[in-house]
């Protein structure tokens, strides 16, 4: 990455899967979503995707994506890093992380976040709600 600049997020959606087509390289993003609903916790997400779109990446540039609780009290539920590499700073990098098993101990409100160098890039807030009302 070149000093003092930072990737530019275009986008970053939470689905439940990424379909790449094999002979275009086209996603179809399936199931998109910014709530989900358990009847117990800790609630269970078996599949996730998150799909981020960004530019401006120069070189290798450090990825790192991060789900925390609203307030941050607690440690990341998720932690994930990796390097992108780019030839073309004004081109587009597409990126598609498929996790599962991901726990959430109380419903309310969590963030998925997307950062380089841990600089904010973009964050996605997700609302895990008891169906019950509780």
């Amino acid at each position: 990455m070149a000093e003092g600049t930072e990737p530019v997020a275009l986008a970053l959606v939470l689905c439940d899967g990424i379909h790449v087509d094999p002979g275009t390289g086209k996603r179809t993003l399936l199931g998109l979503f910014n709530s989900a609903y358990s009847p117990v916790l800790p609630a269970r997400m078996n599949q996730l995707a998150i799909y981020c779109c960004l530019t401006e990446c120069y070189s290798e540039t450090p990825i790192a994506f991060k789900i925390v609780d609203v307030n941050e009290e607690r440690e990341p539920l998720f932690e994930s890093s990796n390097v992108v590499h780019s030839d073309d700073p004004l081109g587009i990098v597409e990126l598609d992380l498929q996790i599962g098993g991901i726990e959430f101990p109380e419903y309310g409100e969590y963030r998925f976040q997307l950062l380089s160098g841990g600089y904010p890039l973009m964050e996605r807030k997700l609302m895990m709600i008891d169906p019950a009302g509780r």
